[in-house]
C-alpha cells in the first residue's frame, strides 16, 4: 500500500498525517506532493516515456512522475520515480524544481514540483517499467511541444511548458 504525507495548504507537513493511494480520507484542505521528472541530456533532449496504455491517459508521452510516498522529500521522490520508471539514477546529476503548482480534485488535492536533471544518459541502458512504461525515448523540446499540440503528450505538461522551455532555450 503506498502512503503519502499529508500537508497544509502551505506545503507544512501534517505531523502523524498518511494517507493511502486511493482512500478518500483526505479534507478539503489537505493535500498530497507529486512531482515531475524531466531529464535534459547534454545534447538537450529531453527524456520522456510512452504511458502504458492500461493506465489512465495510456498510449501518451510523459515526464516521468507520480506521488512522493511518506517520509520522502520531493527530490528524493523525483529521484524515486526516476529510477523505477527508467533505470535511471540521477542522485549525482544537478537538478532544481522549476515551476511548482496546486490542483484541487475533490478527495485528493495535490501540490506538484517539476524538476529539471541535467544528465546524460545512454537511452540503450534504460528500462522501461512494466505496467507504468511502454516505451522511452529522448525528444527536443519542439517535438515534446509538437506531441502537446496533437494532444500526444499528457496534457497537464501544458501547465508547465512554458517553465521547462524557459531553461531549455537559454
Amino acid at each position: 500500500m503506498e502512503l503519502w504525507d499529508v500537508y497544509d495548504i502551505n506545503r507544512n507537513r501534517i505531523e502523524g498525517r498518511v494517507s493511502a493511494r486511493g482512500s478518500d480520507d483526505m479534507k478539503d484542505d489537505e493535500f498530497h506532493l507529486v512531482i515531475f521528472a524531466v531529464v535534459r541530456n547534454s545534447e538537450n533532449k529531453l527524456l520522456c516515456g510512452l504511458r502504458d496504455r492500461n493506465k489512465m491517459f495510456g498510449g501518451t508521452w510523459e515526464f516521468c512522475g507520480g506521488s512522493a510516498l511518506s517520509g520522502e522529500t520531493s527530490r528524493q521522490a523525483a529521484q524515486r520515480e526516476l529510477l523505477e520508471e527508467t533505470g535511471l539514477d540521477v542522485t549525482m546529476c544537478q537538478g532544481s524544481i522549476i515551476f511548482q503548482n496546486t490542483k484541487y480534485w475533490p478527495g485528493s488535492n495535490w501540490f506538484y514540483d517539476v524538476w529539471l536533471f541535467d544528465c546524460d544518459y545512454d537511452l540503450s541502458a534504460l528500462t522501461p517499467q512494466a505496467g507504468e512504461v511502454e516505451e522511452l525515448s529522448s525528444f527536443t523540446f519542439d517535438e515534446v511541444k509538437r506531441l502537446l499540440d496533437d494532444d500526444n503528450f499528457t496534457g497537464i505538461t501544458g501547465e508547465f511548458i512554458g517553465a521547462i522551455e524557459e531553461k531549455i532555450k537559454k
